[in-house]
Formats: C-alpha cells, sequence, structure tokens
C-alpha cells in the first residue's frame, strides 16, 4: 500500500511539473559584447539569445544602462557612469539574469 502510494504522489508530481520546453522561459545567454570595452556613454551591442519577454534589462557593475535597441539576439546598450576598471555585464528577461560576461570600462575621454 505505501508503494502504490509513493508513486501515486510521485506521478502527481511529474503531471504537475512543466515539461521540456513548457512553462518558464529559459535565462538569457550572452555570447558576445562587441566592444568588450568602452568608456561611459559609449554605444556596446550585447550579442545572445533569449533576449525578448518581460521586464527586460541590462547591467554594467550593477547600474542599469540604458538600451535604445532591443531585440530578440542583439541589444545595443550605452555604457552608464561607472569608475574605469574591470567590471560584469547582465542581461535579465522575465526576472532570469543571464551569467555575467566580462566587461571592461574605460576611463573618460579627456
Amino acid at each position: 500500500m505505501l508503494t502504490a502510494m509513493r508513486f501515486a504522489v510521485a506521478l502527481l508530481a511529474l503531471s504537475l511539473a512543466p515539461a521540456a520546453g513548457c512553462g518558464a522561459l529559459p535565462s538569457p545567454r550572452i555570447t558576445a559584447v562587441v566592444p568588450d570595452h568602452a568608456a561611459p556613454d559609449a554605444p556596446v551591442d550585447v550579442l545572445g539569445e533569449g533576449f525578448a519577454g518581460e521586464g527586460p534589462f541590462a547591467a554594467i557593475g550593477g547600474l542599469e544602462a540604458v538600451t535604445p535597441i532591443w531585440e530578440p539576439r542583439r541589444i545595443r546598450l550605452l555604457v552608464p557612469e561607472l569608475a574605469a576598471g574591470v567590471t560584469s555585464l547582465v542581461v535579465t528577461v522575465d526576472g532570469h539574469p543571464s551569467a555575467p560576461a566580462r566587461f571592461v570600462v574605460d576611463p573618460p575621454a579627456p
């Protein structure tokens, strides 16, 4: 009896779980950042997949970047005002962040 009950519970759990390819969308994935370094206010293209969805935003060094172009596989952003140095770039779509991509903030032009 106990084994049959465990089987029924497992079957119920499987029936309630989203099937592969259904339910939540995967996290966005960054494949390239071009260029991989730039000064504040400079445009940067972020290439990848999974950029379509609700509530998208991109951040460099934890600061949200202005994104004049947002397409399913490409984002054009403007580097926010940050101190020069190595940091990370993250794209978030539907509440799911990408893995961080390395980015270097250049010093502002004189």
